[in-house]
């Protein structure tokens, strides 16, 4: 006798599986070159690395406060701090800032788009 995962998985009745939602963002303004278009769509993605740097960031600094022996504190701490440098080696912050400013320029916007599945 099949599992009961292997019966929901075979059944012929099963409900089709859901469509994809995409996001894409899209330059409307052709007068920028081509690097200021792809930058500025790039942004959107930029942010959300943006936002998981900077919860990563707020974790490692809480996590030190809860830890207990030296070795632990101090690994989390040279780790917090290395993750700073090499953000800051990678120019992060100008390329973020270019980034936002090319989306003003090219006029990118959001369109939402639907796949089916197959």
């Amino acid at each position: 006798m099949p599992s009961p995962a292997a019966i929901l998985t075979l059944a012929p009745d099963s409900a089709p599986p859901a469509e994809r939602k995409t996001i894409l963002q899209v330059a409307t303004s052709y007068a920028c070159d081509r690097e200021t278009r792809e930058l500025g769509e790039d942004y959107a993605e930029l942010k959300k690395i943006e936002r998981a740097y900077r919860l990563l960031e707020r974790r490692l600094t809480r996590s030190a406060l809860n830890l207990e022996a030296r070795r632990s504190i101090s690994t989390v701490t040279e780790f917090n701090l290395l993750l700073a440098d090499a953000r800051h080696d990678a120019s992060w912050g100008a390329t973020l800032s270019l980034a936002k400013d090319a989306a003003e320029e090219a006029r990118v916007i959001k369109i939402a788009r639907t796949f089916a599945p197959r």
